[in-house]
Formats: C-alpha cells, structure tokens, sequence
C-alpha cells in the first residue's frame, strides 16, 4: 500500500551512544604476556605473542594481556599467530594489540577447539594496498622477490599448508594445499576455517585511530572460511564435501565494537550467534587520495558489517546453518569515496542462510541495509534502517534479492526510510526467480522525502507461491 504524506524524520534519528560494556569476569590461573613480551607498545613482539599463545594451548593458563604490544606483521608471512586449542586470552584495561597485519591474517585459528578470547582492545595501525599483487612477500624480516605474487597465495599455499600438515595430521598431494580464501579473506585479522568450533569471543574492541583515512582502516576482522579436516590425505580428486572439508560451527560473538573497518565478518558458518554488535566508521578500500576504491580491478570484495554466504549449489553439510544475528547497532559513519556504484555497495548485512534469524537491528548506512541471498526459514524483526539511495546515484534498493531464490523468509517489524531530498528507486527490490516460496513481509513501514520516480513506488514483486507482502510507504 502507498501512502502520500509526510515522513517524520526523527522517528529514525541515531540512538545515544551505547554505554560501556562491562568487562567480563575471567577466573582461573593466569599468566602476564610480560613473562614473553617488552610490552612498550613500539618494539615487535609478534614473536613474543607466538611463544605465549603457544604456552597458553590445551588449557595449560589463561593467557592474560595487561599491557601494551605491539605485532608487525604486514606482509610477513612468519609472523601470523596460530591459536591452538584449549586457548583462554584475557585482557585487563592496561592490555592493547596494536597490529598491521597487510593481505595476510594475524592469527589463524584452524581445526582448533575450545577458544575463549575475551575483553580484548585491537587498534589497527596497517594499510592495504590498491594492488594486492605486490611481486613478493616478507619472510621472518627478509623480503622475498617474486615475479606475480601476492603475500595471500604464498601463505595459504605454505604457511597455512605446513601448519597443518605439522599439526593437523594432513598429507597434501601435489598440487593440493590448504584452501585459498581469496585475499580478501586472506586480509583478515582473525582467520577461522575447517572444523574449527567452540570459538567464544566477547567483548571485543577493534578501531583505528581517530586519524585514520579510509585507507588506513581494518580490511576485515574475522573470516570464517571453508577448510579441509585433520587426519586425512587430500588429493585432487578428494570431494568438497563433508567429511573431507568443514566450515567452522558453534562460535559465539558478543559485545563487539568496531570503528574503522571495512567487513566486519565474512564467509560460512554454522550455529553461530552473533549479538551486542555496535559498528561506528566504515569504508571501501581505496589510496590515500581516496582513488582505486575497491582496489586495482575490484579485487577487494564489496564490504559489509556481516557477508555470511555459501555454495546453495554446494554440499548441504556446508551451508550456513542457523545463523542468528541480534541487537546491532550499525552507525553508518561512512568514511572515504563509493566504489563505481556499477560493481557493488556497502550494505551493512549480506546475508544467506538456511535457518536462522536477525533481530532488533538497526543501521544507518548511507549505502543500504541488506542483500538477501539463499535463504531457506530465515526471519527478520524489529529492523530498524535508513539509507540514501542517491549516495550511490539511485542504483541499489534499501534491501534486495539478488536473483537466488528464497524459501519461507519473513520480514516482520520493520522501519525503513530513505533520508535522500528526492527518490527515484522503488525502495525494496522484488525477485522474479519462479521457485521462490513463501516469502513474507508485515508490519513494514518505509518513509520517503519526495517520490520523483513517475508512477507510485510499487511493491516488490516476488514470482513464486506462498509470498504475501504488505508494505506500507509514505512520501511528498
């Protein structure tokens, strides 16, 4: 239904800032990471962390963070950290990790149980190159020269493949080798993949500087990515499919707070629970000038808050399976230049998932707030979101259907505005995939400025059965 009238505005003005979170109560034996590290802040203790991290494993200490240390990795492959399992890190309010990981992780967690990291402070100090093709790579503090090589490739295809072949029990055959996530992914500041489970992670803070440009933001924080299992032998032949890879499951977020990132969290999972997420600064990879956005061919993928996919095409086993998603707060302080709106936007949550749900969500980003992908018996409730659908020249919708169909997808108490003078775009995109079914919207209410658009915004279309929408829009 379409409604001429006006909007008000204030009803979708940002909430106060959230309060503190209360830091959580760690009790057991502890050790101080000063027992390894200078913790002065400025000397590299990327080594130190290693030891410590390396001590902590199979539940030997609760490793406790207390004072300031800085990780240089950049673009040394030997100085990534690899999370054991039984691992416990706490940090105390003196306790911060400055690190600069560039287009490869600074720790990995793979095949590994029983992590609990908790009241952690990152700041990101690095910069991600426009070209991620930098001709070589650093290896333990000595620059490595080769001709078409990107830092990403050589750690998946040996660093990550040593590890786990040394300590997961995994003969590759040539030519396998451990999963290439894609640089993206490989960028991340924690990487999960394979069978890695019982991850607990709360209250965590990540940022950059306040000074930081667009260019100096964090490129991702956690990747949760498709991986082979321990104790087997891969070969060219060895099928992606359960029993022989995994996607990481029963992982736990919450109390996390970001302030200069571009994606927040990427990739596949299963049981995972993600709440008490509040997101400040975020941005689009580009060069100090604020050129090459989205890198030298796009080869940085469009970042969001949350990009959780998977293959619908792929095994069932691995696909994103009850993903829940509740109380976030997205700011949208958007930082730096768009990327060519022609090869993609922003949106603050991508989303595909076979069960699962989004709850008490509300985003303020300028680009849009969500791409629904394959979704089977996903519901949404309580959204709050606005956007401008000419920040990106009235090319994206506030949510969309990317051409995938969707089955039993619900969307339910939502409020949606569009803060553009003018709107041109219908501003909830339609599907006309023919095996869509049961695709449900109620009680959603979106407000416009001034329609310019010709004929009334219409309601999205859905081909299909079952679908039922009743979306009530106001405007000039």
């Amino acid at each position: 239904m379409t409604t001429p009238t006006t909007p008000m505005l204030s009803s979708l003005a940002p909430p106060p800032p959230p309060p503190p979170p209360v830091p959580v109560i760690v009790t057991g034996t502890k050790k101080s990471i000063k027992n390894w590290a200078s913790c002065d802040g400025v000397t590299d203790d990327s080594v130190a962390v290693a030891q410590a991290f390396d001590a902590a494993k199979n539940n030997a200490f609760i490793l406790e963070v207390d004072c300031p240390v800085y990780m240089h990795v950049g673009m040394d492959v030997a100085r990534t950290v690899f999370i054991d399992n039984g691992t416990q890190v706490d940090f105390t309010p003196p306790g911060l990790l400055i690190v600069d990981n560039t287009l490869i992780p600074a720790f990995v967690i793979a095949n590994t149980n029983d992590v609990r990291l908790t009241n952690w402070n990152v700041e990101y100090v690095g910069s991600v190159p426009v070209n991620h093709i930098t001709n070589g790579y650093y290896y333990d503090g000595k620059w490595v020269s080769v001709s078409g090589m990107a830092p990403s490739t050589y750690f998946s295809d040996t660093v990550l493949t040593r590890w786990l072949e040394a300590n997961r029990n995994i003969n590759f055959t040539w030519p396998m080798r451990a999963v290439w996530s894609g640089a993206t992914d490989d960028s991340t500041i924690f990487y999960l993949t394979g069978s890695t489970s019982d991850i607990d992670v709360e209250d965590m803070s990540v940022w950059v500087p306040k000074t930081a440009g667009a260019d100096h933001y964090a490129p991702e924080v956690f990747a949760l990515i498709t991986g082979q299992t321990s104790n087997q032998t891969v070969t060219s032949s060895t099928p992606l499919m359960q029993p022989y890879y995994a996607i990481p499951r029963n992982l736990s977020f919450s109390g996390m707070t970001l302030d200069g990132t571009y994606m927040g969290f990427q990739g596949s999972a299963q049981n995972l629970k993600i709440t008490n997420v509040v997101s400040y600064r975020y941005g689009d990879l580009q060069d100090a000038s604020g050129g090459n956005v989205g890198g030298i061919d796009d080869w940085f993928a469009p970042p969001h808050l949350f990009y959780l996919n998977y293959n619908p095409n792929g095994d069932p086993s691995l696909f994103n399976n009850n993903i829940q998603i509740s109380d976030v707060l997205d700011y949208g302080q958007r930082v730096g230049n768009p990327r060519d709106f022609n090869s993609g936007n922003c949106y603050s949550l991508k989303l595909g998932a076979y069960g699962g749900s989004v709850s008490n969500y509300v985003s303020f980003r300028p680009d849009g707030f969500m791409d629904v992908l394959w979704s089977t018996g996903l519901t949404l409730s309580n959204i709050t979101a606005s956007y401008n659908s000419l920040f990106l020249h009235g090319t994206f919708p506030i949510i969309r259907f990317p051409g995938t169909p969707s089955h039993g997808v619900t969307f339910t108490d939502m409020k949606l505005q569009d803060t553009a003078e003018s709107t041109n775009v219908d501003p909830i995109s339609g599907s006309s995939n023919p095996d869509n079914t049961n695709i449900v919207f109620s009680a959603t209410d979106v407000r416009l400025n001034q329609w310019t658009g010709g004929k009334p915004p219409e309601q999205p279309y859905f081909a299909g059965t079952g679908n039922s929408v009743d979306i009530q829009i106001s405007y000039q």
